[in-house]
């Protein structure tokens, strides 16, 4: 059995978790509009596929799935063919078709169980209990990202690492947006992105502990570089992202360091971490197979930096600055 970072839940409320996350992020809406990325969609992110497909093609599909007869008009369907249709804050039904609030539950039922589906049998991880992380593995799929999108989210799920739940948010946040995708999908999905990763969360504990700090400060800065470049290029095609975005994520984690070590020192450097992070047994200490973790070059910046070398033999550079 896989151990959740953040717990677990009962049938009932993954499904209900599930329900408003996905509702909140793509709407309930009673007639076909434009989600975030663009795409044709109705109810609660129930996506509408027509390409290939004839008018009457379409309404027999649809009609199977809601259980009564479809019929769509010839401007409807023009319009839907030609995306002369709008996003759901635009509050405008050009295509002539509404659903009733029980339909919309059942297409999210239906939905649901396909990705369901696709968790325990093509992720093989049936054996993943009602969490955060199946919910993760679920927006993924809902998105329709196929497993090939997802191998680094799905291989931390099942670590030991202690950094897991951090990576995971980091792998939602800012590494499952292609730039292989259109301007307006990559907008869209930016937006998602970043509900997604605010509903897992940073942290397990609501209080985190020393160590789990340690731990999100240490993994976001070796990946600083490249989440500047990927909000760069999101903000390019219009994306709503602050270009702080990472900073005014860890502002608060790295303030509880500052506040418990800095020992009324005012830290406007860097905070830096070495390896081997706590002691073992406790939770989100650092575990290898090397019994010393040695740092010999942990370099400080020219201004007041906070320096943790951890276990192992450290060389710590403070340069110039109140270290």
């Amino acid at each position: 059995m896989i151990t959740p970072t953040s717990g677990t839940m009962t049938k009932e409320e993954y499904e209900l978790a599930a329900a408003n996350f996905i509702g909140d992020v793509e709407g309930n809406i009673p007639f076909i509009y434009k989600d975030t990325a663009g795409l044709p969609t109705i109810g609660i992110g129930h996506l509408l596929e027509f390409a290939g497909k004839t008018k009457t093609e379409f309404e027999e599909e649809l009609a199977l799935e809601l259980g009564r007869t479809v019929t769509l008009t010839t401007v409807g369907w023009n319009n839907l063919i030609t995306g002369n249709f709008y996003p759901a804050n635009n509050n405008n039904d050009t295509v002539g078709l509404t659903i009733t609030a029980e339909e919309s539950v059942n297409l999210f039922k239906s939905d649901y169980t396909t990705k369901e589906n696709l968790i325990s049998n093509t992720y093989s991880l049936s054996d993943l209990p009602y969490s955060k992380e199946r919910i993760v593995l679920l927006f993924l799929a809902y998105n329709g990202l196929p497993p090939s999108k997802t191998p680094t989210t799905k291989s931390m799920i099942l670590s030991n690492d202690p950094a897991r739940r951090i990576k995971i948010w980091y792998e939602l946040r800012y590494n499952s947006n292609s730039a292989t995708q259109t301007s307006q999908t990559q907008k869209g999905i930016t937006t998602r992105r970043i509900k997604e990763s605010n509903y897992f969360g940073m942290t397990q504990e609501t209080q985190p502990s020393v160590n789990e700090n340690k731990q999100i400060i240490r993994f976001l800065e070796s990946k600083r570089d490249d989440i500047n470049s990927y909000i760069t290029r999101v903000r390019g095609v219009g994306a709503s992202i602050s270009t702080n975005d990472l900073d005014n994520n860890m502002s608060s984690i790295k303030n509880s360091l500052i506040s418990s070590f800095a020992q009324g020192v005012t830290i406007n450097g860097e905070i830096i971490i070495g390896t081997g992070i706590g002691n073992i047994p406790e939770q989100y200490a650092d575990v290898s197979g090397a019994s010393v973790f040695n740092d010999p070059d942990l370099k400080g910046s020219a201004i007041n930096d906070l320096m943790f070398g951890e276990r192992g033999n450290d060389t710590l550079k403070g340069l110039a600055g109140n270290d």
